[in-house]
Order: C-alpha cells, then sequence, then structure tokens
C-alpha cells in the first residue's frame, strides 16, 4: 500500500472547470461515510478511507434544507497543486447511485484530493464538488507512534497496547532518544530515520523542523532551545517493521497556539479545529 498521510485543506479554484463547490458535500479524514449535522447543517460527508482500510458508500436519496438531493455518479479526483487540473481518480468512478470513500489498496500518489458528483436536486441535474480537499503525502499515521507533552521517550503499554511515545521536550527542557529495535504485537521494529515536522495550519503543507533529522537508527524529542514558532507539529520515522521498510507518522500531534508552556495541546489526528493564534 502506498504510504500516506492525510490533511484538510480549502479547494483553490485556480483552474475552472464543470463542478461547482458547494459546502454540502465534505470530504473528511474520519472514518466515516454518510449524512452529518453540524451547527444544524445537514451535509454528505465521505471518508478518505485510505487511513483505515475498507471503504463505505452512501446510496439513495437524502433531504438538505426541504430539498431532495439524489446522488446519481460520483468519483474521486485529485491534482498535482493550484498550476494544475483535476483529473480522475482511476478505480473510484461509482455509477450506481452513490459516493465512496477510498479503500487502502489504491495507488495513491502525494496530491490534492477532492470528490465530485452529479446529483439531482429536486429534479434538476448538476455537477457539484466538495469545496475542502485532502492533501496525502508519503507517511502513514499510526497508533503506535505518539507524541505527547510528557517528558518522556521509550516504549510504553497502555490498555495492553505497546506504543513509541516521543515526548515534546521543549516545554521541560533537554532531549531524550530512543535507540535499538523492539516488539509490537509479535512484530519486530527498527526505527532508521526520524525527524519532526510541522504546518501552520490546515490548508498548509508539512515541513521538516530543521536540526531534528536523526539518521541513526532512533527518534528523539525536541530540545528546549529550538526557535519552535506556532504550529502544529508531529513526528515521522522510516522504519523497517519484520525486514520491510515503511514511512510512517504519528496519528497524534502537538499544537502550539501561543508562547510555549503557554498554550500546548495534544491533539488526535483528524480531530484539529480552527484556533486563534495569540
Amino acid at each position: 500500500m502506498k504510504a500516506i498521510v492525510l490533511l484538510l485543506a480549502l479547494a483553490s479554484a485556480a483552474f475552472a472547470d464543470e463542478y461547482t463547490p458547494v459546502d454540502w458535500l465534505e470530504v473528511t479524514e474520519d472514518p466515516v461515510v454518510g449524512i452529518t449535522t453540524d451547527d444544524g447543517e445537514r451535509k454528505v460527508r465521505v471518508g478518505f478511507y485510505a487511513l483505515t482500510g475498507g471503504a463505505g458508500c452512501l446510496a439513495g436519496g437524502f433531504t438538505i434544507s426541504d430539498a431532495r438531493y439524489s446522488i446519481r455518479t460520483s468519483k474521486w479526483q485529485m491534482r498535482q497543486g493550484e498550476d494544475s487540473a483535476w483529473s480522475d481518480v482511476l478505480g473510484t468512478e461509482h455509477t450506481n447511485s452513490g459516493v465512496c470513500g477510498l479503500t487502502s489498496d489504491m495507488p495513491l500518489p502525494p496530491g490534492e484530493y477532492r470528490v465530485v458528483a452529479e446529483v439531482e436536486v429536486d429534479g434538476v441535474m448538476g455537477k457539484y464538488a466538495s469545496r475542502n480537499s485532502i492533501f496525502a503525502d508519503e507517511y502513514t499515521p499510526v497508533d503506535w507512534l505518539e507524541v505527547t507533552e510528557d517528558s518522556v521517550v521509550g516504549i510504553t503499554t497502555e490498555d495492553g497496547e505497546r506504543k513509541v511515545r516521543v515526548g515534546f521536550y521543549a516545554l521541560t527542557g533537554g532531549a531524550g532518544c530512543l535507540a535499538g529495535g523492539f516488539t509490537i504485537s509479535d512484530a519486530r521494529y527498527s526505527i532508521r530515520t526520524s525527524k519532526w515536522q510541522m504546518r501552520q495550519g490546515e490548508d498548509s503543507a508539512w515541513s521538516d523542523v530543521l536540526g531534528t533529522e536523526h539518521t541513526n537508527s532512533g527518534v528523539c524529542g525536541l530540545t528546549s532551545d529550538m526557535p519552535l514558532p506556532p504550529g502544529e507539529y508531529r513526528v515521522v520515522a522510516e522504519v523497517e517493521v519484520d525486514g520491510a521498510m515503511g514511512k510512517y507518522a504519528s496519528r497524534s500531534s502537538i499544537v502550539i497556539a501561543g508562547a510555549l508552556g503557554t498554550a500546548v495541546e495534544a491533539v488526535t489526528w483528524g480531530a484539529l479545529k480552527a484556533r486563534t493564534t495569540r
């Protein structure tokens, strides 16, 4: 499976196309395909299921604001950047009156993804696209690699589940590292390289934090003397699992919303909401 990590961003209209962007059709990192209500507003949410494996679909008609909607066809599209046009993702078109998430076995290169659909609204056909989109890169988010506010770097066991916890040491000063191999669920793990990454918001890409890359088979926390601007932080690593190399990212992340030590919060992947940077 192509390793990917996902993040939400607003779709850009750099290229005009045949689909009208709408708010009632939304792509999400959450494992859901269905009708949801947010602040009293009903919408169709379509999960980017490459994160969790398996795909779900929504079929049949539904009602939003007293209007009757029927999805006739749908598909996913991707583009390499705002200066490129959208293209269809092969194998994602559904012509049987429904919309579906993506499956984990689809080859998904890095890029920006959205869902589009032909929909009949109160008897009138139209072509619509999710106004938001999702970006993919080469790292797969996993639960066994976790960032935390605690001053710890090592293997922990929680509810019988072993995981690698990497402390956000900028809070407490000093840095710790985990080197060597370890075992989780009878599989042998060896971290080959690791680094921290950050982004300024959901509409920006992840970038490496300078000075945090480790190529000597380990993963480390951050030190208190690193200049860390407000943003969202995660740790990524190249890991050999039972002899097979892969690229992985912590599913959890740390948000610095203000000065260090005053507004730091651990958040789960996909649950990050808009925050005001002080």
